[in-house]
């Protein structure tokens, strides 16, 4: 069956150690890791989309500044999820008035991550 339009499948992230991110992802966050060398790992979230961690070429590495999300059913259950994992947030989940909850974290390597859902249920 032919796709119609893009189709956005990879992502590359320029990382320091790909060990320590590969067990950032998998460990962490759930992902399933799809192929390994020393240099390069792919990792697949569970929607598909594969992220590639790849051993940057100089001693530092510079995330771009945009932010990356997943998509989640309940921000506060991931948020405590993946607190109980050892992922430290920056921000707390909070309502935000463009109708999504966030709550967000970094990488290892400083990439700027994401929790996003829908508004928290008022009780």
């Amino acid at each position: 069956m032919a796709r119609k339009g893009l189709a956005l499948n990879l992502m590359l992230f320029y990382v320091k150690d790909v060990k320590r991110s590969k067990d950032f992802y998998v460990r962490k966050l759930g992902f399933k890791k799809t192929y390994g060398d020393e240099d390069y790992v792919s990792v697949k979230a569970p929607n598909g989309i594969t992220l590639g961690l790849h051993n940057v070429a100089t001693k530092t590495v510079k995330p771009s500044s945009s932010e990356y999300y997943f998509r989640v059913d309940d921000v506060d259950v991931w948020y405590d999820r993946l607190r109980d994992k050892g992922v430290k947030f920056s921000k707390r989940p909070k309502d935000q008035p463009w109708g999504d909850r966030t709550a967000y974290f970094k990488d290892p390597d400083g990439y700027q991550l994401a929790l996003h859902g829908p508004l928290a249920t008022k009780k």
